[in-house]
């Protein structure tokens, strides 16, 4: 099962409420913010970090930025 599925299937078990918006893909949070006609604040970004340890996925709200030399000083990668 892809991970599309398996977050669907989560949020659906738990009876979690949630509405799927699909929009082609794009650049930045931005972009995808315009796109599903939102305020950027309430969209998500992930970013798929390499580091010594291996893959890190870091989840933040759209509307941040992260510091990576300060992520990597506080996740000791």
């Amino acid at each position: 099962m892809e991970i599309y599925q398996k977050i669907k299937s989560l949020l659906e078990q738990n009876n979690i409420s949630f509405q799927e918006k699909v929009h082609p893909p794009t650049h930045t949070s931005e972009d995808s913010a315009r796109l599903r006609g939102e305020p950027l604040k309430i969209g998500a970004k992930a970013l798929l970090l390499n580091g010594d340890k291996g893959f890190l996925l870091v989840i933040l709200p759209a509307d941040r930025r992260v510091d990576l030399k300060k992520l990597r000083q506080i996740l000791e990668v």
